[in-house]
């Protein structure tokens, strides 16, 4: 379950991570800084350093820019809450997925609102 709250300079999610859930394919992006925050449970941050355990009070980023593929993975049997802060400029912005067939880049595009509207391969 995942809940969003909107604002328009950076966005905040509360994701809960059942076991064996990940929090999405390993990404890096070329203008948006994350943030994660561990609210309770312990959670695996898999990134270009490998893996390694995280738990209540950690916290990792990743800035605009470094192309440090990563994403969460709940490898325990019991659920992970965790906060993710990113921003959420309006205009276009570019993810790279390098464990894809295909790494892309991929455009994604903000309404004036930080919402995504649509996500398509860049050329």
């Amino acid at each position: 379950m995942a809940k969003t709250v909107s604002v328009t300079q950076f966005g905040v999610n509360y994701l809960t991570l059942a076991p064996g859930a990940e929090s999405a394919r390993r990404h890096w992006h070329e203008r948006e800084d994350e943030f994660v925050y561990v609210l309770s449970g312990v959670v695996t941050l898999q990134d270009d350093n490998g893996d390694r355990e995280i738990g209540p009070g950690h916290f990792v980023g990743f800035p605009a820019g470094a192309a440090n593929a990563h994403h969460l993975i709940n490898r325990s049997d019991a659920p992970v809450q965790l906060l993710i802060v990113g921003s959420r400029a309006v205009g276009e912005e570019r993810i790279h997925y390098p464990d894809e067939a295909d790494p892309g880049p991929f455009s994604v595009f903000r309404d004036e609102s930080g919402i995504r509207v649509t996500e398509v391969r860049h050329r």
